[in-house]
């Protein structure tokens, strides 16, 4: 009796398992984007030259007149851009530095603002409203350096942050991270992020220690990053994680990364970024979505997929926490938006089970948890 019972366990088993599979495939066939050429002529056809447009075409002035270019996307900040832009103007360098500035269709005094600067460095573009992706796009359609970084236009950075950047880069380096500081808006730091020294060296090396998250962060802006890095439409229109998206492709083309141990630029933290004090949003799930798509555009690297599975797992379990916690009304939404990309991620990548026994353990879990599709509270199971 035991063993016919042992037999009919296995049959099922092994028929549950093809039945997600093939499920896994339906959707991930169903869903595969198309290539960007193509994609482009579905949408003109839809809506001729669309001003709104996350995508730009990129164009290399050469040869380059300046060492780095600075892009700042700007949108409604004309508290902050002031101190911004006069911490990136008054850097003490030696190096040619060129900003190129995007006002995303401002509807405050930030174009004003902008307009005041007669500084032949600055480069001002006023645009619609294309989105955060949109103006950092625009900014990359001409690459007037070797270098490029971002800044945030609510933030600022200390005054020989280029220069010392800069000498790193001359070493050879296609990326180069420095550390910062996340302070309020009255200046009082909450947190300093530092690193150890460190040189990571190869093209596998830089894109795997980036994917494993141990002395470095996902920000762009504290990163400088060689000019072949990003010469793509890497940012997409994610509202949530494009950072780690973008970092991770520039990641793959770099050969030689420099860590640096100071911290020169300042994150200002506003109230409504505080994130213990958010109501969750949707628009949140994007983080999942970005973990899901690094799986696609890396589907023949097994190493890279199954880290960046294990990114879409930590945010699952935060956001379960989240949800839990705030007692969140419209988990069916949730669960509709995100269950699919999940279900993509679980039959898609392959977690090493001695490195991370807890984040296998956490990939049966969230699968019963799409398979029963219960209520929020069954999220303890992940969570406890």
């Amino acid at each position: 009796m035991k063993n016919i019972i042992r037999l009919l366990y296995r049959y099922f088993k092994k028929l549950t398992k093809t039945l997600y599979f093939n499920i896994a495939k339906y959707f991930s066939n169903k869903y595969l984007t198309e290539s960007t050429a193509n994609a482009r002529k579905k949408l003109s056809n839809f809506s001729p030259n669309p001003n709104t447009s996350a995508l730009s075409d990129n164009e290399a002035i050469t040869p380059f007149s300046y060492d780095l270019q600075i892009i700042i996307p700007a949108y409604n900040v004309e508290a902050y851009i002031k101190e911004c832009l006069d911490s990136v103007l008054n850097q003490k360098t030696k190096y040619n530095v060129k900003v190129v500035l995007i006002d995303d269709g401002s509807t405050d005094k930030t174009g004003e603002i902008i307009n005041s600067y007669s500084d032949a460095r600055l480069e001002v573009i006023h645009q619609e409203n294309r989105g955060f992706s949109g103006a950092r796009n625009r900014g990359l359609e001409k690459i007037y350096a070797k270098y490029i970084m971002f800044v945030d236009s609510d933030d600022y950075i200390d005054c020989e942050m280029y220069s010392t950047m800069m000498k790193y880069a001359e070493t050879g380096a296609d990326i180069v991270e420095i550390g910062c500081r996340l302070i309020n808006i009255v200046g009082k730091v909450i947190r300093t992020t530092s690193f150890n020294e460190e040189t990571i060296i190869g093209e596998r090396e830089c894109v795997i220690h980036y994917l494993k998250q141990k002395n470095t962060t996902n920000y762009l802006w504290n990163k400088l990053y060689k000019k072949d890095l990003l010469c793509k439409n890497d940012f997409i229109g994610l509202r949530f994680s494009e950072d780690f998206y973008v970092n991770v492709h520039t990641h793959a083309r770099a050969k030689l990364k420099v860590i640096v141990p100071l911290e020169c630029y300042n994150y200002v933290i506003h109230a409504e970024q505080n994130t213990s004090l958010q109501k969750f949003s949707l628009a949140r799930t994007d983080s999942i979505k970005a973990g899901k798509l690094v799986i696609k555009d890396f589907k023949k690297d097994k190493q890279i997929k199954s880290l960046a599975g294990i990114y879409v797992c930590n945010y699952y379990v935060y956001f379960a926490h989240i949800i839990k916690k705030q007692n969140y009304s419209e988990w069916k939404e949730y669960m509709h938006i995100t269950n699919r990309d999940l279900l993509y991620c679980l039959f898609n990548t392959k977690i090493n089970l001695v490195e991370n026994k807890s984040r296998e353990m956490f990939k049966k879990k969230a699968l019963m948890l799409f398979l029963l599709k219960k209520k929020y509270f069954y999220f303890e199971w992940l969570i406890e």
